[in-house]
């Protein structure tokens, strides 16, 4: 089957689109979850004085509720920029 290429321009946003929301970022994930899928995550919060590993394990709280603790102010925008950190190409 050979697609136009309009119809493959479509094909490839969606793949996209579905791998956007498969790896989102969002407050609700499990530091546990985040740290196993983003292992660089330690880093990229660390940097920032946000601890998430404690006694080798990682902290059993959301991402959100983890900011809320660390008083980040937007937390929206803090993970808006993690996740172009994390999602870059």
């Amino acid at each position: 089957m050979v697609l136009a290429p309009s119809e493959m321009e479509d094909k490839n946003a969606r793949s996209k689109i579905k791998f956007m929301k498969e790896n989102m970022i969002t407050g609700k994930k499990s530091i546990e979850e985040l740290v196993e899928k983003y292992p660089d995550i330690v880093n990229y919060l660390a940097k920032r004085n946000i601890i998430c590993i404690e006694c080798g394990e990682p902290l059993w709280v959301s991402l959100e509720q983890l900011l809320k603790e660390k008083n980040v102010q937007d937390i929206s925008l803090f993970i808006e920029n993690l996740n172009k950190e994390m999602l870059k190409d």
